[in-house]
C-alpha cells in the first residue's frame, strides 16, 4: 500500500534533517562537557560509509520492485544522503579535537579546491 505523498515528503525531511540533528546533539556536548571526541572520528566515519552503502544497496533494490514500490526511491535517495551530510559533521570534530589529521593543504574552502 503506497502512502500518502505528506507521509513520504514528512519522512524524506526527517531522514535529509539525521546530520543536523546530529551536529545539534554534539556541540552542546563539547561546549558545556568538553569531552575529548577523537575516538568519535573513527565511528563517524564507519557511519557515514555504512549508511551510504546500505543506502546505495536500497536503492538498487528498490528500482528492481515492481512499480508501486517506487515511492520508495525517494527515501532510499534521501537514505543515500545521509552519509555525504555527515561529513561536515566528522570535518567539524576533527578541526576543534584532532586539527593534525585535517590535509595542511587545504582548509575546506572553494578556492582551496579550485588552484
Amino acid at each position: 500500500m503506497r502512502p500518502s505523498n505528506t507521509s513520504v515528503i514528512a519522512l524524506g525531511v526527517i531522514v535529509v534533517s539525521v546530520p543536523f540533528v546530529f551536529w545539534g546533539i554534539l556541540v552542546p556536548i563539547a561546549r558545556f562537557w568538553n569531552p575529548n571526541m577523537r575516538g568519535i572520528l573513527r565511528w563517524l566515519r564507519a557511519i557515514r560509509w555504512v549508511i551510504w552503502g546500505l543506502g546505495n544497496v536500497l536503492v538498487f533494490v528498490v528500482l528492481g520492485l515492481p512499480h508501486r514500490y517506487l515511492w520508495l526511491f525517494g527515501i532510499a535517495m534521501c537514505i543515500v544522503g545521509i552519509g555525504p551530510g555527515l561529513a561536515p559533521v566528522e570535518r567539524w570534530v576533527k578541526k576543534r579535537f584532532a586539527p593534525e589529521l585535517l590535509d595542511p593543504k587545504s582548509d575546506g574552502s572553494v578556492s582551496a579546491i579550485q588552484h
